[in-house]
Order: C-alpha cells, then sequence, then structure tokens
C-alpha cells in the first residue's frame, strides 16, 4: 500500500519533468529551425531550405510510420492471436508478463513501436539528398555493358532501392521478433522437452509463417538487385564486374531469388499444409544452396577458369573497366604525345620560348606568406593565410600571373578579446593584397600591384572590406540606427565604419534577438546596448561554408581563392558533383587521392569513395554581403542537371558568368589531383599492359619538403606547349615510373577559362631511350652543385641567416624540360624577418645554373645566352653577402668593392639607415613613412651600385 502510494505521489512530478524535458526539446528545435529559415531567406535560397525540410519530413514520419505500424501493428496481432486457456505449469514470469500485456496493451505496443518509428525516421532524413535526385534524374545517355540499363539507374536509382530494400527487411525482421516474442509471452509457442520442437498455436503458426515468407520476398528482391551492384562491387583486380561474375555471381543471384520466392510459396502455404517441416527443411536447404551458389561455385569458377588464364579471361572486363574509369573521371581525350626531350645545351635555345620566360612564377605562395604578413599585415589583428593563392590578373594591358592573399581579422591577435571587440568591433578585414608572380623589389620582396589599407595600386577603386572570409569564424553584429556613432574599426588609424550591405539576418525585434541568444547560447545579444533596432547578425561567414549550405549536394575544393570582380572582393569557390555509384569506374578515395604537402595546410578533402567526379559548379561568395551565386559550369552533368530540378531557380547558367568573373575561373585543384592519381595507371588502355602494371606512373614525393612522404602539389603558371604559339595558363605535375625517380611523363590542364581548350588534358611521355632526372633527383643534382653549395654556404653555415628552396617548377622548354626553384634568404632571431627572394636556380639537362636574377641563371645555363629576356628589373645585386633590410631579410648585396668607394660606402650606409626606419615605420603601422623609406633606401643602394660599376 505504501509503495503504491509512494509511485502515485512521485508520478506528478515526473510528469511535469517529461513535459519540461519535451518543452525544452520542442524550443530548441524550433530554435534551430526558424533561425535556419531566416539566415536561407536572408541569402535568397529559402527554397533550398523549405525543399530540405519538407523531404526530411517525409522520410521522417514516412519512413518512422511504416516502421511503427509495422512493428506495432504485427505485436497487436500477435496479442489478439493469444490463446484463450493456459495450461497449469506455465512460467509465473511469463503469466506475469502476459497480464501486463493484456493489461496495457497501448503502452506495451506503442512504446516500442514508437520508439523504433523515431528511429528509423531519423535514419531516413540521411537519404534527403539521394532521394530528391532519384525523383529528378535524368538519363546519361549511356548504357552498362552487361545488362544494357542506361546509367541513370545505377547513380540514381539502385542506391534508393537498396536502402529501401534494406529498410524493409529491417522493419520486417524486427516485426518478426516482436510478434515471436509476444506469442511466446502470451503461451502460443511453448517449449515441452524437446527445445527444437515447440508446440505452436495455428494462429501463431500462420502469423509467423505469412511474416517469414514475405520477409524471403524481400530477399529474393535483394538478389535481383544484387546482380545489379556487382557492376559496383570491388573485385580482384578492379572495381565492376569481372569474368567470374559474369559467368557465375550473377546467374547465382538469380537462382537464389527464384529459389526464395519458392521457398517464401512454401511458409504462405503452410497453414493450409499444416506441416512446418517442409518449409524448415526448404529454409535450410536454401541456405546450403546459398553457400554452393555464391561461395563455393564462384570460386571453383576463379581458381579453375580463371586464375590459370586471367589476362585472357578478363580481357574484355578489363577494357570495359578502363573505358569506364576514363569517361567518368574525365581522362578519356587526353592527348600523350611522346616527347625526345633534349639535354643538351647551346647559346640561343631558348628563343623560341621567349613569349613563356616572363611568365615563370618566381613568388612561391607557399614560402612567402610570412612575407605578406610582415610587409602587409599592419596590425596584429590582421592576419593572411599561410599559403597564398595564384591568380591572373590584365595589368598595363597584358595579362600578368599573381600571387594573392586577403587581409582578413585574426580575432586571436586582438589586444582585449571581450565580447564587444569580438563581435562588433573587430568585424572585418580589409582589402586583398595581389603581387607579381615573377617579379621582385630590389631587396627580394615581392613588387606589389595592390596593398595597403586602403588598398592601392593598379586596379580601380573597388569594396575591399571583408566580412566573409576564411577566418570568419565568428558571428558579427553590424548596423547602427541613425544618429549613432559608428564602432566597427574600419582601419587601423582608428576610422571606424557602419555596415551598409543586405547580408546577415535582421535582429532588430525582440523575438528573433531571443532565438539568436538561444542559438548562440549568448544572453548578451539581448542585454548589449549595442544591439538595436537596426542591428543585423552575421554568421555561417566562410564561403565554404555557405556555399556548402545551399548546395549541399556539391562536394567542394579545399582551395578556395579571393579575386576582384566587378568592383567587388569575392571568393570562388569550386563546387563537384561526385558518386560512388557510376557502374564499372574504380573507386578511389578522395582524401587520399587529392592529398600532397600543401593540402595538409590549405585542408584536406572528404574522407569518402568515389568514382565519378565533375566540375559541374563555379560559386562565388560576395566578401562583402556574404551573397552566393551559383553558376552552371558543366551544364551536361546529369547529376548538375538533376539537382537543378530538385532546387529549381538555385544555380545560373553558365551564360550568366560576366567576362570579368571568367577571367578569374581556373581549373580546380582537387580535381586535377584526382585526375593525376588516376592517369598513373589509367593511361594505359591496351588491358594487357593495364593488367601487366609495366607502365605504371606515380606523382614523386615533394623534394623540397624534407623529411616527408606527401606528393609534390601540381603547379599554376603560364607555360608554352611544344607545338603551340603562345603561353596559356596552365595547371602542371610530374610522374615518374613507380619505385623510380626518373621522369616517366609531363602533364598539363589548359586552367585559362577564357580559352576554348580549357580542361584539356595533355602529356609529355619521355622517351624510353635515355633518362630524364625527375623533380628529386634534380633536386639533389641542385644542392650538389658546387656553385650553388658556394653561393648558399654563407645562408647555411653563419647561423644569421638561413636559405629556403620555393617551388621546383618544371618546363618544357628548349626541346627539353626546364627545372626553376627560386631560393629565398630569412635573417634568424629576428621576430620581424621573413622570407625575401634572393637567388634562382635552373637546371636543363645535366646544367645547373645560378644566380640573382632568372635571366642570369638561364644565361648561365645556356653557354652565356639563354636567346630570350625573362623582363626581369635589374635588382642590383650580386655576390651573397647577408645583409640586413626591412624587417631583418636577408638579401644578397654587392661586397668587396664598396671599401674602395667612399661615396659607395657612405650610400650604402644612407640606404640601411633609410631600411631601419622603415622597418620601425612598418611595426607602427605607418605605411606611408614604411614606403617613403624603402624607396629612399632603393634610391642609395641604386647609385651605390652604380657608383661600384653593377
Amino acid at each position: 500500500m505504501s509503495l503504491s502510494t509512494s509511485v502515485h505521489r512521485r508520478s506528478p512530478l515526473l510528469l511535469t519533468l517529461a513535459i519540461a524535458a519535451v518543452a525544452v526539446i520542442a524550443a530548441a528545435v524550433f530554435t534551430q529551425v526558424w533561425t535556419d529559415k531566416l539566415w536561407f531567406e536572408s541569402i535568397g535560397f529559402g527554397s533550398v531550405f523549405s525543399t530540405e525540410l519538407l523531404t526530411r519530413l517525409a522520410l521522417f514520419f514516412g519512413v518512422g510510420a511504416v516502421m511503427a505500424l509495422l512493428i506495432g501493428g504485427n505485436m497487436y496481432l500477435a496479442i489478439r492471436l493469444r490463446p484463450r486457456g493456459r495450461q497449469a505449469g506455465d512460467s509465473a514470469v511469463l503469466d506475469a508478463y502476459r497480464r501486463l500485456l493484456e493489461s496495457n496493451v497501448r503502452i506495451a505496443v506503442l512504446g516500442p513501436a514508437i520508439a523504433m518509428g523515431v528511429l528509423a525516421g531519423m535514419s531516413a532524413t540521411t537519404e534527403v539528398l539521394p532521394v530528391l535526385a532519384w525523383i529528378n534524374a535524368v538519363p546519361f545517355g549511356q548504357v552498362d555493358p552487361v545488362f544494357g540499363l542506361d546509367h541513370k539507374f545505377y547513380v540514381f536509382e539502385l542506391p534508393v532501392w537498396q536502402s529501401l530494400l534494406s529498410f524493409l527487411l529491417t522493419a520486417l525482421t524486427f516485426s518478426l521478433i516482436a510478434a515471436a516474442a509476444v506469442h511466446f509471452a502470451m503461451g502460443a509457442i511453448r517449449f515441452g522437452r524437446s527445445p527444437a520442437r515447440p508446440q505452436i498455436s495455428q494462429p501463431a503458426r500462420v502469423h509467423l509463417s505469412m511474416l517469414t515468407g514475405v520477409l524471403l520476398v524481400l530477399y529474393g528482391l535483394q538478389c535481383l538487385l544484387d546482380r545489379y551492384a556487382m557492376l559496383l562491387s570491388q573485385g580482384t583486380l578492379f572495381t565492376g564486374v569481372h569474368y567470374t561474375d559474369d559467368h557465375a555471381r550473377i546467374g547465382a543471384k538469380l537462382v537464389m531469388a527464384v529459389i526464395a520466392f519458392l521457398v517464401a510459396g512454401l511458409f504462405f502455404a503452410n497453414p493450409i499444409i499444416k506441416r512446418g517441416i517442409y518449409p524448415a527443411a526448404a529454409l535450410v536447404l536454401m541456405v546450403v544452396s546459398g553457400l554452393i551458389l555464391t561461395l563455393i561455385y564462384p570460386a571453383v569458377v576463379q581458381s579453375f577458369v580463371v586464375a590459370p588464364n586471367q589476362p585472357d579471361k578478363e580481357n574484355p572486363y578489363m577494357q570495359s573497366h578502363i573505358d569506364m574509369t576514363r569517361k567518368a573521371f574525365g581522362i578519356a581525350d587526353t592527348e600523350i604525345t611522346e616527347y625526345e626531350a633534349v639535354t643538351q645545351v647551346r647559346a640561343g635555345q631558348l628563343k623560341a620560348d621567349a613569349e613563356a620566360l616572363p611568365g615563370i612564377r618566381l613568388m612561391d605562395p607557399a614560402v612567402i606568406g610570412p612575407t605578406f604578413e610582415q610587409l602587409q599585415q599592419v596590425r596584429g589583428y590582421y592576419t593572411f593565410p599561410d599559403v597564398l593563392d595564384v591568380d591572373r590578373y590584365t595589368i598595363d594591358g597584358k595579362e600578368t600571373d599573381v600571387v594573392v592573399a586577403a587581409r582578413e581579422m585574426n580575432l586571436a591577435g586582438l589586444p582585449d578579446q571581450n565580447w564587444n571587440n569580438i563581435h562588433t568591433v573587430y568585424t572585418h578585414g580589409n582589402g586583398l593584397v595581389i603581387a607579381y608572380g615573377n617579379r621582385r623589389q630590389t631587396m627580394g620582396e615581392p613588387e606589389w600591384i595592390v596593398s595597403e589599407i586602403p588598398p592601392v595600386g593598379k586596379l580601380a577603386d573597388h569594396e575591399s572590406r571583408i566580412y566573409f572570409g576564411e577566418q570568419s569564424t565568428q558571428y558579427a553584429i553590424v548596423g547602427r540606427e541613425q544618429g549613432q556613432d559608428p564602432i566597427e574599426l574600419d582601419t587601423p588609424n582608428g576610422k571606424s565604419n557602419v555596415y551598409s550591405g543586405v547580408g546577415g539576418v535582421a535582429i532588430g525585434d525582440a523575438f528573433t534577438r531571443t532565438l539568436y541568444a538561444a542559438r548562440f547560447v549568448d544572453f548578451n545579444l539581448l542585454l548589449s546596448d549595442r544591439v538595436n533596432t537596426q542591428s543585423r547578425i552575421l554568421y555561417n561567414r566562410t564561403p565554404k561554408e555557405r556555399v556548402q549550405e545551399v548546395a549541399p549536394w556539391l562536394t567542394l575544393d579545399s582551395n578556395i581563392y579571393p579575386a576582384v570582380v566587378s568592383g567587388r572582393t569575392v571568393w570562388i569557390v569550386d563546387g563537384y558533383t561526385t558518386s560512388s555509384s557510376y557502374p564499372n569506374s574504380e573507386l578511389v578515395n578522395l582524401r587520399d587521392s587529392s592529398a600532397d604537402t600543401q593540402s595538409r595546410v590549405v585542408g584536406t578533402q572528404l574522407d569518402t569513395n568515389i568514382n565519378y567526379i565533375r566540375n559541374s559548379v563555379k560559386a562565388v561568395v560576395d566578401a562583402y554581403d556574404g551573397s552566393v551565386s551559383l553558376y552552371a559550369w558543366d551544364e551536361s552533368d546529369p547529376l548538375l542537371q538533376a539537382y537543378s530540378r530538385a532546387f529549381p531557380g538555385t544555380v545560373q547558367p553558365k551564360s550568366a558568368i560576366s567576362s570579368d568573373l571568367l577571367s578569374h575561373l581556373r581549373y580546380p585543384e582537387d580535381m586535377f589531383k584526382v585526375q593525376r592519381e588516376i592517369l598513373g595507371r589509367y593511361h594505359m588502355t591496351n588491358p594487357y599492359t593495364w593488367y601487366a602494371q609495366s607502365d605504371l606512373w606515380q606523382v614523386p614525393n615533394d623534394p623540397v619538403k624534407a623529411n616527408t612522404d606527401a606528393k609534390e602539389p601540381p603547379y599554376y603558371l603560364s607555360i608554352k606547349w611544344p607545338g603551340d604559339a603562345d603561353p596559356i595558363f596552365s595547371q602542371t605535375t610530374v610522374f615518374v615510373p613507380r619505385l623510380r625517380s626518373n621522369l616517366a611523363s609531363y602533364l598539363a590542364v589548359v586552367a585559362e577559362a577564357t580559352s576554348p581548350d580549357y580542361g584539356k588534358l595533355r602529356v609529355l611521355r619521355m622517351s624510353d631511350t635515355h633518362q630524364i632526372d625527375g623533380p628529386g633527383q634534380t633536386f639533389n643534382a641542385i644542392n650538389n652543385d658546387q656553385k650553388v653549395a658556394e653561393t648558399l654556404r654563407p645562408f647555411l653555415n653563419q647561423g644569421a641567416a638561413s636559405a629556403t628552396y620555393g617551388n621546383l617548377l618544371t618546363l618544357p622548354m628548349g626541346n627539353g624540360l626546364l627545372y626553376v626553384a627560386p631560393v629565398y634568404t630569412q635573417r634568424q632571431g629576428n621576430t620581424g624577418s621573413y622570407p625575401a627572394l634572393a637567388y634562382v636556380v635552373v637546371r636543363f639537362g645535366s646544367h645547373v645554373g645560378i644566380g640573382s636574377t632568372l635571366q642570369q641563371a638561364l644565361d648561365e645555363v645556356f653557354s652565356g645566352d639563354a636567346g630570350a629576356d625573362t623582363g626581369e628589373e635589374p635588382t642590383g645585386t650580386a655576390s651573397p653577402s647577408a645583409s640586413p633590410s626591412p624587417s631583418g631579410s636577408a638579401s644578397p648585396t654587392p661586397s668587396g668593392t664598396a671599401t674602395a668607394n667612399p661615396a659607395a660606402v657612405a650610400l650604402l650606409d644612407r640606404a640601411q639607415t633609410a631600411f631601419e626606419a622603415a622597418d620601425a615605420a612598418l611595426r607602427k603601422g605607418d605605411l606611408a613613412t614604411y614606403q617613403s623609406k624603402v624607396n629612399e633606401a632603393k634610391a642609395a643602394l641604386a647609385e651605390a651600385l652604380k657608383l661600384m660599376g653593377r
């Protein structure tokens, strides 16, 4: 009695806690959903939110209801079919459980049914994108070689049918288990002296037989689908159908489906024949048949038919696999040219390549990040990325390769990291910094095209503020009421700014503000006077995050880049459509195939397997207002077409791309990396050669990065392809034979989006008659060269400065291959030091040259005259004694001649004093004084060099 009273007294409290928990969960869900709605509407992609939400709800309730009805319905039916009487001697526990079931049918049935339904519904919500693609699928116009089905079936339909069958099998299995458990509890199933022969009531027998029969029908259907899945399965040699699959496994799956249907028929007939031994025996025979047909028989065929004659038996299947893989990865039209690379040098050898020489990029974006940081950071709360980007701009009427970086806000560098500073004051970065890729200043620093705050240089005035960037990970509150003073820091001199863009969500009303305070768990949004009726909240501010939200069906390139387009600073993001269901195509891991030394810095790809990829979308994110524009790029891609139909109006046609934007688009990095990984083996189109793996290529390790086994990254630069009239912006890489270091081939893709040849993959295959050194061998030869060693010895041994190699570029020139590597020097023990370009090393054949300019190095290699002008400005540098320059860089300056000319000594002292003053001005953020002193130092240094005859 007391126990009952205690339970009764506690129940109101438990009920109250349960209601409160439900209310909290409901409030949290509403907050997330409603603020997501506001965000999508603010960016102009409200249809994406509604489409996803409605599809997710339909899947959740649809799948959840089916699971709940199947489990709950079968449990309820089992209770209804319970025996009307009980025999003496039944278990007391079962009696008690039976009474519980009989007295609390709703709880006993609805509890597990709803729980399983919720779990199934939640699992189904992950299938939103496959279901939308299936509903809006379009044909590929290509059929597979085995069943003659359009690829649409494999890419769009098969995954959905497999998921549906898997769900139904799971639901029926749980229903069967639940029904059997209830029948047992209700006494419809009893075990006597022989547990192997339970006593089952006739109603229970009918019920369980029907469920088992339906399960077997579903299993038969799964066997039928498994036949098609053979084209997606990993076999002994490749992904796709093999000889054994075609001659054994596919037929075996069909036979197993028929057997499953026949056995299901016996279970359906069991209530009539009333002999459970027949369907049970048939089930056992089906299992035995499955072992024979799906395991033993294929193993026999593989061992005794295929293995002794594998190259011949698998030949047509290998050919199909090779062709399908090359199509799936976009390498089917790769041009391979035999290249008899010469190694001998002669004067004037580069005359035919004169136009390409000025485009050789000497500023390595992976090295000069600290240089940008020291010379253009201005304040500690600004930052640049570790690896910069490469782009093209028309400067003085000529397309020029440049190195570019965005000056973003670095909240970790704030002197006082309080809420007001983080969210309302330091809200944005300011300006792109752009430098020539092939030029340097006198002391080795980059030659700026655009620099300083606000930006000045050779580009027209543009909106330079960066509210949305790679470093924008915190939300920001912007907007002020009329008459209020601006509070956002705009420039380091204290100038403030009021955001006038349309980006962000308006939070001027109390309701919306409360929702966002709950979303971010930040009550300052409610308490701060800086949040007013005109306030907007900016969040999801990184460009990749914004694109991924509005186009969840895209896989994004790991390296995005900024550009100035039509007077706006924007971020350009390459988007891929990928699939792992393209028939007969090789599965590769996206992360592994795109990994190299730079991916460890700029970010890695998704850890997922794919066997189809297209660069279907070019996305643009405005750095000021965060607006996102999606442009169709590969309009023939069926995946793009399907998702464009699923989310109508979200992707603009390719024709909507402006000419200014088009000039900045390029061939994406990660796709090129995946393609080069595939080409390493699939350049071989002959099945016998492919099988023997006699001509495997691999990407070499990066020779410049010591103690690493990571691959050498591809490089963007303008090259002149043998036979072409003009150089063109390209992305390049090299291959070496597997487990060897000599060069096997040179791969380049036309990366210039304005070119009619954009995306054209071209390979120069090295001759087998003589060896051409690969990057590793070349870098080793450069380090061992006596003149290079003597030139760099002061930086390697003195300890006051260090020498760092930049990217080792490979270019097809002079009927051979030219290797070019910039060398940067940097003073040690100085917190303000940075890498400065000091030398350029080149190698052609076995000839190595080093000079303070590319021209000097080339002339040294090619018998004193390379035959072409690199277009470099004279730097006035010579021998390698390290002398200080602004911010502690170490640059080569003349030595040994100044002491003979007192006037030159005085000028050098004046230059040194000016450099030190520039360094002090830079630390104070005084860019005007800094530039003035640098110019003064350069003028003094140039005059001193003139006096010394340099």
